[in-house]
């Protein structure tokens, strides 16, 4: 009989060498029995390292590579990396170094070894381990490949790391490697998974600058990251570019693009390029209708989904759980009542297993216990047993159709039933009750649920607090909150957040003790936690903790949000510190954020309570440039989007501007017909007053929405008013009201 490990035994892996093995114990005895009986082959451990590494099990991994070492068998360089592979998955970083060291030593490792073992952290996602070996190649004189990077940027993607992948191509451009389109697809990938849809199309530019064609990967992750932009027509212009270069586009490519036209809801193209796929011999799969499907939900097209529903029969495509739910949800959000039973039922025909979303979108429908009974009944003739899923939409349900009274009968209906209530059930029941907007209901049906038997989670404790904060009844929040931290459940960020918004008004000095009672009980406060903190400081004009605020927020590596900013520029500007609002607008952290016109509205409105022109009329220019104020053309002004003081000011401003400069042509103010938004019906009849209050005549164009000012009414007696009326408290007044107090309020 031959040597174990000797050149005539075949190098031959014996398959299932671990087969029935369904634990470790399972495994290690499997292991020692092979041993034993002498039929491992150096191939044979590969497999059962490839084994040890997927379960974690490090120290058995580590004794089967020694175990090669000391029978004469010299273990390849994915070996190594199969065992350092199950020491990270076991948490041990310090003995997969340990592995990987003995690699460099007991071997002379040439390209194709790194090649495999960075390989091997690939498919493990142990990114740090395959850049510390990338960076340890050079040292052994192995110059990294093309094929070594984009191991390495796989290996990032897939453990989903926010590394900067334009580091790695930037070594690459210094070694003279040149990326090829899986680096790109994986660098665009890598950028995109991290939020950063910019950088990821910038690498796809970067492949086109340097000459390299792409293909359908490329172009798939590129549309990809339109989605995550929202971008969705340069995904079509990335579309038609593959038809021009002659890359025939998959149905992976169609399908991303599809995606990306939901993503924008805009479902209508969204159709459209699902009907461009047959024309070109491109057949939709199961995602490609899915996405589409998602599309038409979210814009409540019920018709046009169940239109998809009979194209995928066509194709012979089979609608999963999944699709049924979103036409559901469609269908049930349009009030369509009988549609939404019919494809029940065909669920049930087909064998289809309903999911929780299913029953959501059935339960917002029945609103009688008449309608429940009714569905329930037809359940049991469909051989479908009720259970405590089926029930328990029906009690969210009763927040928008019959109120808690209802909510009681469905709790219990489930008793009659023998189908008894779970913790899910006795939460959807207080939330209900918090639905109605009284506090002692909620804090009633708590104690009674307690009483009898009920023990609460931190979802039924936070509910209450919730409910308290939201009616201002802040002494019962704290209460609430005191009885979790020393009886339990112990309070989570959700419990301290609701807390906060509950002294916001009565207690902002509370807020700040909340958040520092956040550190000590190990609970991290979020950026929810630190805004509620800087507006309850804000309401107290205690605008020094409300800029403490946001710098602690970043001091400990929270990213502010929109909010945030806009929070603390707010309050500032009604504490009366403009010059340090304009500082915070202004700063560098700032710079990439785009405010949207809630946001500058009332930024614009605060600027003007704060007396202050000059920035009112920065950030109106500030809001035209970034195209969330519609910049018009050089004769015009467009007041959509606009709130009512801003855009009284916008039109005094743009009449004093134009006749300082002394234009010769007409101004035209684009008000808009009322359409749209309350404000906008304002607008218009205030615009008209404003001009008869200036003695300016107008020509007004109903079916436009436009009114003219003529050239020869703009003279430098109007810009002396329009100046003093700029600097009047009136206009601090006007846009201290609300637009119902005085829609028509003239300033002259």
């Amino acid at each position: 009989m031959a040597r174990v490990g000797s050149p005539s035994s075949p190098p031959k892996a014996m398959p299932g060498l671990l087969e029935g093995c369904t634990d470790d114990m399972a495994i290690a005895r499997r292991i020692k029995e092979l041993r034993t009986s002498g039929v491992l082959f150096k191939d044979s451990y590969s497999e059962l390292l490839g084994t040890l590494a997927q379960r974690a099990m490090w120290r058995q991994a580590c004794t089967l590579l020694l175990e090669m070492r000391f029978r004469a068998m010299k273990p390849f360089p994915p070996s190594y990396a199969l065992v350092a592979t199950a020491c990270c998955k076991a948490s041990q970083p310090d003995e997969a170094a340990r592995v990987i060291d003995r690699l460099w030593t007991a071997q002379a490792m040439d390209l194709i070894g790194c090649g495999a073992v960075l390989s091997r952290f690939a498919s493990g996602g142990l990114w740090k381990e395959a850049l510390a070996f990338l960076q340890r190649m050079p040292q052994a004189r192995v110059a990294p490949d093309t094929y070594a990077y984009n191991n390495v940027l796989a290996s990032v993607r897939r453990a989903g790391s926010s590394i900067d992948a334009s580091q790695l191509l930037a070594e690459m451009q210094e070694e003279e490697l040149k990326p090829d389109d899986y680096t790109y697809s994986l660098a665009i990938d890598l950028e995109r998974d991290a939020g950063r849809w910019e950088m990821a199309l910038s690498h796809f530019r970067s492949m086109q600058a340097n000459h390299i064609q792409g293909n359908t990967v490329v172009y798939s992750a590129a549309i990809n990251a339109c989605r995550s932009g929202l971008r969705p027509y340069l995904a079509m212009e990335l579309l038609e570019d593959m038809k021009e270069k002659e890359i025939a586009p998959d149905v992976q490519v169609y399908t991303a693009t599809i995606d990306s036209f939901g993503t924008a809801s805009l479902w209508e193209n969204a159709l459209d390029v699902l009907d461009m796929m047959r024309p070109q011999g491109v057949c939709p799969n199961a995602f490609s209708y899915n996405v589409a499907l998602s599309a038409c939900q979210r814009a409540l097209q019920w018709e046009e989904a169940l239109q998809l529903f009979r194209s995928m029969k066509r194709d012979k495509v089979n609608p999963s759980t999944m699709d049924y739910d979103m036409i559901l949800s469609a269908c049930a959000r349009s009030s369509e009542k009988e549609t939404t039973e019919v494809l029940f039922s065909e669920m049930n025909r087909k064998g289809i297993l309903p999911s929780e979303v299913t029953f959501n979108c059935l339960a917002s429908l029945l609103s009688t216990p008449a309608e429940r009974a009714s569905f329930i009944s037809k359940l049991r003739s469909s051989k479908m047993k009720p259970d405590v899923r089926t029930y328990n939409p029906m009690i969210s349900a009763c927040a928008e159709t019959g109120g808690w009274q209802d909510a009681v009968m469905v709790l219990e209906e489930m008793r009659a039933a023998h189908v008894p209530p779970d913790l899910q059930s006795h939460n959807r029941f207080l939330s209900v009750c918090a639905a109605t907007g009284s506090w002692d209901l909620v804090l009633r049906v708590f104690h009674d649920l307690v009483r009898g038997g009920f023990k609460p989670d931190r979802t039924s404790v936070n509910t209450c607090i919730s409910a308290c904060a939201t009616t201002g009844e802040w002494h019962q929040a704290v209460l609430l909150l005191l009885d979790m931290e020393t009886q339990g459940p112990p309070p989570d960020v959700i419990s301290y957040n609701a807390m906060i918004y509950a002294c916001r008004k009565e207690r902002p000095e509370w807020a700040l003790a909340f958040l520092d009672r956040m550190r000590l009980a190990k609970v991290p406060p979020d950026v929810i936690s630190y805004n509620s903190v800087m507006q309850a400081c804000g309401e107290a004009n205690l605008w020094e903790h409300v800029l403490s605020g946001l710098f602690d927020m970043e001091h400990q590596g929270i990213i502010p949000s929109l909010d945030s900013y806009y929070i603390a520029m707010e309050k500032l500007l009604r504490a009366g510190q403009t010059p340090k609002a304009l500082e915070l607008f202004q700063s560098p952290r700032m710079r990439g954020l785009k405010l949207d016109q809630g946001c500058y509205n009332e930024l614009i409105i605060g600027a003007l309570r704060a007396g202050s022109v000059e920035w009112a009329d920065h950030l109106v220019r500030k809001a035209q440039e970034d195209g969330t104020f519609v910049r018009g053309q050089k004769n015009d002004v467009d007041l959509h989007l606009m709130r009512v003081p801003v855009a009284q000011f916008v039109v005094l401003t743009a009449l004093r501007d134009r006749a300082r400069a002394e234009v010769k042509k007409p101004l035209t103010i684009i008000t808009g017909v009322g359409r749209h938004s309350r404000d906008e019906a304002v607008i218009k009849p205030m615009v008209i007053a404003l001009l008869e209050e200036l003695q300016l005549p107008c020509r007004y164009r109903e079916e436009a929405g436009h009114v003219q000012v003529a050239s020869r009414f703009m003279t430098s007696d109007l810009v002396q008013r329009i100046e003093r009326l700029l600097g009047t408290e009136e206009l601090r007044q006007f846009a201290s009201l609300d637009i119902d107090d005085a829609p028509l309020l003239s300033l002259v």
